[in-house]
């Protein structure tokens, strides 16, 4: 089958104003002949400037993804692992023709669907002030959202015998079998929010003397929240309608919730001189909330000097030859929030 993508794009504005306008819509379609398998993907996309005053700067993003996921319950890497074990000698269809047992077709076509959609929401907002000449205030804050809803089946399938008479047969994939007749509903949804702060401040210097300093500080923090609820079914009371509210068994749902936040207050000093001695010097103070007490917070220092050799009188004459020659060496200590808040060299 055919697959299309496409895409449109609109920009323009003013001096005081820019903005950039896109959106594009992509369709695939699987492979195989039998059952239902497609991909679908929109997307639209905006970002506004304003240059509201000559000491102020505005800029918003805005971004939203959406994916469509269609394809049979029974596709999975067990189907194609059986389908490598029985091509090309075994045939699809009986003489009867109907669809054989053993060549899954009948469960590609009539075993159920498997839906799956996720959209993706972003909006940042970043405010630039500029009070004096090379001292900047950023200000940045950014929303994401994710969520995703999920709605699988199985459904009963038949075989033939030879008389052409059907009969259930087995739903079988290999990490997962079901007995002839059997059918099942599952549904997943969870959502994730995301959530993060920037508020930094830096100033440089130049000087004639070949002197440059930049110093740089400010705070960040994250915060993500996620959660999620499933529920499944067994036993459909009519496979025309594959709800959970018509499944008879085994009804059951369960939930998860997770939560996580992190802070840090940072600071850089840069210092150069006739780009040819280079300096920085960096403090975090970071925490999380995934540790308590005093293994909350850590400090981690970090440095680096280099010595541009490039930029030396006495290379000139191998600047031909040899376009950059840089020397640097580093040595810091870096929080690791995955396990413990430890040091890393």
């Amino acid at each position: 089958d055919l697959s299309q993508e496409h895409n449109l794009s609109i920009s323009g504005g003013t001096e005081k104003l820019q903005y950039v306008l896109s959106g594009s819509f992509l369709d695939q379609k699987g492979l195989l002949r039998h059952g239902t398998d497609k991909f679908q993907r929109y997307t639209l996309n905006s970002k506004i400037t304003a240059n509201i005053t000559d000491w102020l700067k505005v800029t918003l993003n805005s971004k939203w993804t959406r994916e469509d996921f269609q394809r049979p319950t029974y596709l999975t890497s067990s189907f194609f692992h059986n389908l490598a074990r029985k091509w090309p000698v075994h045939p699809a269809y009986d003489p009867n023709g109907f669809p054989m047992d053993e060549g899954e077709i009948e469960q590609m076509e009539n075993g159920g669907e498997q839906n799956s959609q996720k959209d993706y929401y972003t909006n940042q907002l970043h405010v630039v002030i500029e009070p004096i000449k090379n001292w900047r205030i950023n200000l940045e804050g950014s929303v994401r959202t994710t969520t995703q809803y999920q709605h699988w089946e199985v459904l009963p399938v038949h075989a033939y015998d030879v008389n052409g008479d059907p009969y259930y047969t087995v739903w079988d994939m290999g990490y997962g079998s079901y007995s002839a007749g059997s059918s099942r509903v599952d549904e997943y949804s969870w959502k994730e929010n995301y959530y993060t702060t920037n508020i930094y401040s830096d100033y440089f210097k130049q000087f004639d003397n070949g002197h440059y300093f930049k110093v740089m500080a400010g705070f960040n923090a994250e915060l993500y929240k996620k959660g999620g609820l499933t529920g499944f079914g067994t036993d459909l009371i009519t496979p025309s309608v594959p709800e959970l509210n018509t499944t008879q068994d085994n009804k059951n749902a369960y939930n998860s919730a997770s939560e996580l936040a992190i802070a840090g207050f940072f600071e850089r000093i840069n210092y150069n001189y006739k780009e040819r001695y280079l300096l920085e010097a960096n403090l975090r103070y970071d925490g999380s909330s995934r540790f308590i007490g005093d293994k909350r917070w850590g400090l981690f220092p970090s440095f680096s000097v280099g010595w541009n050799i490039s930029r030396e009188e006495f290379f000139k004459p191998l600047s031909n030859i040899i376009g950059t020659l840089k020397l640097r060496g580093s040595w810091g200590q870096l929080g690791n929030n995955e396990t413990e808040i430890g040091r890393a060299h």
